[in-house]
């Protein structure tokens, strides 16, 4: 999927690939960042700059309206079992979350895995009860640490054949 969403974006301007692709929840800010690096050959700091964007283009108003949003989604049967089912996995995380803060959400995004991304962050931060604020700040943190730890594999990994 990855690659026909690069492909289908090839014929944008790379910085707006950049960022529509860090909005997409399959692919992230953490495939935008490699993509941009490694099959547009973009600066870095461009990169790094556009993905953060695209995410805090999404989860911003995704902050804010999660509430309408879940009100809505529990009347379409499909997708009301699949946030429900989020949900409760978010409650798995009530116990690192109650002793550390926000803190807990930057170390849960600061690991580039699937699953550990910005929607993620936003469910668990919903559903045990914090701060809007504190916990976009978090969120926002740990999307930073996670695009140097993805930008600096991907650069590494772009340069290893050349080392070989």
């Amino acid at each position: 999927m990855e690659e026909a969403l690069g492909t289908w974006l090839s014929r944008w301007p790379h910085e707006l690939g950049v960022l529509f692709m860090a909005m997409v929840p399959m692919t992230e800010s953490r495939g935008a960042i490699a993509w941009g690096l490694a099959y547009w050959h973009m600066s870095l700091y461009r990169v790094l700059l556009w993905s953060f964007l695209g995410n805090t283009l999404c989860v911003l108003p995704l902050m804010f309206w999660i509430v309408p949003i879940q009100r809505r989604l529990t009347h379409v049967p499909l997708l009301g079992r699949i946030l429900q089912r989020s949900l409760r996995r978010a409650e798995r995380h009530r116990g690192t979350v109650a002793k550390y803060g926000p803190l807990s959400l930057v170390l849960l995004g600061s690991v580039p895995l699937p699953g550990s991304g910005p929607y993620t962050l936003v469910i668990i931060a919903y559903a045990l009860g914090l701060p809007r604020l504190r916990a976009l700040l978090a969120i926002e943190a740990a999307m930073v640490v996670s695009g140097i730890i993805v930008a600096a594999l991907t650069a590494g990994g772009m340069h290893l054949p050349h080392l070989l």
